[in-house]
């Protein structure tokens, strides 16, 4: 019998080791920060911080499908399941063999393992614009960027990341409409790919499969709606129950940025600080490499105008070029000026999880 063996190249091993310390790091600070008791919303019976706040409603829909009917409220403002999409809790459903296994431990080792591989498409598709060191770099700036402790937790994040990353790394992106439509089925900006692809088939005329993967992303969110409505009976169900999640109990998008700022506190600066920085990256990375700039453009555009500002650095995150392009344009002006770059990410990051774990009033 034949052995199948897959290659790894040269490079993938210290990217291997910058994932795994990377999560050491970010769980280490998330287990010094966690207080004696959750302060956090609890659908499941795991306490561990995890599993805190949207990963409780993770592991809650893999443990029993999604409900008509709001399961949590907070004075007059209501929460729904199905302002989270289905691709990650299928997973762990499917990984977690449909409840014979902890849920729980599965969902957060899972998280750390798949944020750990998609370090290798990452740099993969950045040692295509930038040179392999750069790409290194860039992607150790990624692993332990100020929002990069979600990818310990039992969020959609780190899946998110290995969809997008994979996607970019193919050679032929605009002809991957799974990709695309796996995206969509994770996160909200899942059609940021689509947009991707679109952009990146401009000048190679109209294929079929390019038109195709344009169209699988927000032919799945319209699916997704259209499942909603089933569910609830209401035709705008899910643009009820999901975009307006924090809107009755605080301003969303830019305006909510502003209502942090005044009066400021360390979480919120560090916060608007790295959503400025991912947005100025990917303006700058628009004309270079159009088909990465318009992901990350739709990406930090879709949490500016929508999501409310405590979520905004995690949803940025995912912008994985525009953070890389920014580390790339450091290192034209001054030599690895962006090992000090990583040494500020790290310490921000500290600043996020203590803003969220200890002191529970900034859940990210």
């Amino acid at each position: 019998m034949s052995r199948v063996r897959v290659a790894v190249p040269p490079w993938a091993w210290p990217i291997l080791g910058i994932g795994v310390a990377s999560r050491l790091f970010s769980s280490g600070l998330i287990i010094a920060a966690t207080p004696e008791a959750p302060r956090w919303p609890l659908l499941t019976d795991s306490l561990t911080p995890f599993t805190a706040w949207d990963a409780q409603w993770f592991l809650h829909i893999a443990g029993s499908g999604y409900h008509a009917e709001p399961l949590f409220s907070s004075g007059h403002v209501v929460y729904h399941d199905f302002a989270f999409f289905p691709g990650w809790p299928l997973l762990v459903r499917a990984l977690s063999v449909n409840g014979a296994l902890e849920a729980p431990v599965v969902a957060v080792a899972a998280a750390n393992i798949l944020l750990v591989l998609a370090l290798i498409p990452v740099c993969a598709v950045l040692r295509r614009a930038y040179s392999g060191a750069t790409a290194q770099r860039a992607t150790a700036a990624i692993a332990f960027a100020p929002p990069a402790y979600v990818g310990s937790l039992a969020y959609s994040e780190a899946l998110f990341l290995l969809l997008g990353a994979v996607f970019f790394a193919t050679s032929a992106p605009a002809h991957r409409p799974w990709l695309a439509a796996a995206a969509q089925l994770t996160r909200l900006p899942g059609s940021a790919l689509s947009v991707a692809a679109g952009v990146g088939a401009i000048g190679h005329g109209v294929r079929p499969v390019a038109a195709i993967t344009v169209l699988a992303g927000p032919a799945v969110f319209l699916g997704w709606c259209a499942f909603v409505w089933m569910l609830t009976g209401d035709p705008l169900g899910y643009l009820r129950g999901s975009p307006s999640w924090y809107a009755e109990a605080q301003p969303v998008g830019i305006a909510g940025v502003v209502s942090a700022l005044v009066p400021a506190s360390p979480y919120s600066l560090v916060a608007a600080s790295f959503v400025l920085a991912v947005l100025i990256g990917a303006l700058l990375l628009l004309p270079r490499h159009p088909a990465l700039g318009a992901y990350s453009l739709v990406t930090v555009a879709a949490t500016l105008f929508f999501a409310d500002w405590v979520s905004m650095p995690r949803h940025s995150w995912l912008a994985f070029p525009a953070i890389a392009h920014l580390v790339a344009v450091l290192d034209r002006r001054r030599a690895r000026t962006s090992t000090a770059l990583l040494g500020v990410f790290a310490a921000a990051q500290a600043v996020l999880v203590v803003g969220s774990i200890k002191w529970g009033s900034f859940p990210p």
